[in-house]
Protein backbone atom coordinates (compact mmCIF):
# COMPACT_ATOMS: atom_id res chain seq x y z
CA UNK A 1 0.00 0.00 0.00
CA UNK A 2 0.85 3.77 -0.70
CA UNK A 3 2.62 5.80 2.27
CA UNK A 4 0.56 8.63 2.65
CA UNK A 5 2.21 11.68 2.11
CA UNK A 6 2.30 15.11 3.92
CA UNK A 7 1.46 17.71 1.30
CA UNK A 8 2.85 20.64 2.77
CA UNK A 9 6.52 18.78 3.38
CA UNK A 10 6.76 17.50 -0.58
CA UNK A 11 9.26 18.75 -2.55
CA UNK A 12 6.55 17.61 -5.70
CA UNK A 13 4.19 20.02 -3.73
CA UNK A 14 6.58 22.78 -4.02
CA UNK A 15 7.29 22.73 -7.75
CA UNK A 16 3.33 22.12 -8.36
CA UNK A 17 2.36 25.57 -6.16
CA UNK A 18 5.23 27.02 -8.36
CA UNK A 19 4.17 26.26 -11.33
CA UNK A 20 0.50 26.91 -10.33
CA UNK A 21 1.58 30.69 -9.54
CA UNK A 22 3.22 30.77 -12.06
CA UNK A 23 0.46 30.08 -14.72
CA UNK A 24 -2.11 32.36 -12.23
CA UNK A 25 0.29 35.27 -13.16
CA UNK A 26 0.53 34.87 -16.59
CA UNK A 27 -3.17 34.76 -16.41
CA UNK A 28 -3.46 37.73 -14.76
CA UNK A 29 -1.19 39.62 -16.74
CA UNK A 30 -3.13 38.55 -20.19
CA UNK A 31 -6.45 39.60 -18.43
CA UNK A 32 -4.76 42.99 -17.35
CA UNK A 33 -3.88 43.24 -21.34
CA UNK A 34 -7.37 42.54 -22.54
CA UNK A 35 -9.29 44.99 -20.21
CA UNK A 36 -6.51 47.56 -21.57
CA UNK A 37 -6.76 47.05 -24.92
CA UNK A 38 -10.78 46.94 -24.78
CA UNK A 39 -10.91 50.27 -23.10
CA UNK A 40 -8.49 51.39 -25.51
CA UNK A 41 -10.86 50.29 -28.12
CA UNK A 42 -13.84 51.97 -26.24
CA UNK A 43 -12.36 55.02 -25.89
CA UNK A 44 -10.96 55.56 -29.76
CA UNK A 45 -15.18 55.12 -30.36
CA UNK A 46 -16.21 57.53 -27.65
CA UNK A 47 -17.81 54.79 -26.11
CA UNK A 48 -19.01 55.45 -22.13
CA UNK A 49 -16.09 53.47 -20.01
CA UNK A 50 -18.49 53.25 -16.77
CA UNK A 51 -18.07 54.97 -13.38
CA UNK A 52 -19.15 57.84 -13.32
CA UNK A 53 -20.63 60.07 -16.66
CA UNK A 54 -18.21 62.78 -17.15
CA UNK A 55 -20.00 66.28 -16.81
CA UNK A 56 -20.73 67.65 -20.21
CA UNK A 57 -21.70 64.84 -21.65
CA UNK A 58 -24.48 62.58 -21.92
CA UNK A 59 -24.82 58.99 -22.76
CA UNK A 60 -26.67 57.72 -26.06
CA UNK A 61 -28.42 54.67 -26.41
CA UNK A 62 -26.02 53.09 -28.35
CA UNK A 63 -23.40 53.63 -25.49
CA UNK A 64 -21.55 56.96 -27.28
CA UNK A 65 -21.20 60.02 -25.55
CA UNK A 66 -22.09 63.31 -26.61
CA UNK A 67 -21.46 66.79 -25.47
CA UNK A 68 -23.96 68.15 -23.50
CA UNK A 69 -24.34 72.35 -24.70
CA UNK A 70 -25.67 73.56 -21.65
CA UNK A 71 -23.42 72.08 -19.30
CA UNK A 72 -20.78 72.32 -21.63
CA UNK A 73 -20.94 76.15 -21.40
CA UNK A 74 -21.01 75.95 -17.21
CA UNK A 75 -17.73 73.99 -17.92
CA UNK A 76 -15.87 76.48 -20.03
CA UNK A 77 -17.35 79.06 -17.48
CA UNK A 78 -15.84 77.43 -14.60
CA UNK A 79 -12.44 77.04 -16.57
CA UNK A 80 -12.28 80.74 -17.45
CA UNK A 81 -13.09 81.55 -13.59
CA UNK A 82 -10.15 79.76 -12.42
CA UNK A 83 -7.72 81.19 -15.30
CA UNK A 84 -7.94 84.65 -13.56
CA UNK A 85 -7.82 83.61 -10.26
Amino acid sequence: MAELVDAHDSKVSKVFITIMASLAEVERENISYRIKSAKSEHKKQNRFLGGHQPFAFNKTADGKLEVNKKEAEIFKAIINLLKFT
